[in-house]
């Protein structure tokens, strides 16, 4: 029997819904998406409109991620595009400051 999609990732993915802002490779312009879900190793991002991205490009994305009333922790990443689907991108990430490296004690 062939694992399901969840079980094949390599990292668990949680939601949050977070503010992104990605610099595009070809034009070095600076987009603002919604981070989906972020796991250590990946993120998915929606973009408000089509976005000139192809897999293979490599991007620097800015995360805000909120943990508190007013308060929201820095999250970046290095990565490579994995897959395109209309507004949406996958995000390979290779390296970057990660939430999941704070201890868990500094975000509640």
């Amino acid at each position: 029997m062939e694992p399901d999609a969840a079980e094949r990732r390599r990292d668990p993915r949680f939601p949050v819904n977070a503010e992104a802002a990605v610099e595009l490779p070809k034009s070095h312009e600076v987009v603002s998406a919604t981070a989906i879900n972020l796991s250590e190793s990946r993120a998915l991002l929606r973009f408000g409109g089509p976005v000139e991205l192809a897999v293979g490009d490599d991007l620097v994305c800015d995360f805000k991620v909120g943990h508190g009333p007013d308060v929201a922790l820095p999250y970046w990443g290095v990565g490579r595009v994995v897959r395109v689907d209309g507004c949406s991108a996958a995000i390979d990430l290779s390296a970057g400051v990660s939430i999941f490296s704070i201890p868990m004690a500094a975000i509640t």
